[in-house]
């Protein structure tokens, strides 16, 4: 029963954020890089994406031809006011 709940209130939140947001017209594919506005692969990872007023900003580690394990990853953040056009805004950490 706790679970069943859980799971409709979790539910019903997404759904009012899509619907509040337009999310609810985006499709996301897993089969197709994504791109910024330069036409330039979106290299973030272990990050996240948050909306501050009318724009989204998707933060993570760009790992660029790494393994990952390096001191060369930066820190990286893209905006886009739909989720679907991202403008790349570079390191926003130094070192």
């Amino acid at each position: 029963m706790k679970h069943t709940l859980l799971l409709l209130l979790l539910a019903s939140t997404l759904g009012c954020f899509a619907q509040d947001s337009g999310l609810d017209r985006l499709r996301i594919s897993n089969d197709e890089a994504r791109t910024d506005v330069n036409g330039d692969t979106i290299d973030v990872h272990d990050g996240r994406v948050i909306r501050f007023g009318d724009r989204y900003y998707w933060y993570g580690t760009a790992y660029g031809t790494t393994t990952g394990f390096t001191r060369a990853n930066e820190y990286r953040v893209y905006s886009s006011p739909d989720m679907s056009t991202w403008t790349p805004h570079g390191a926003i950490l130094p070192d």
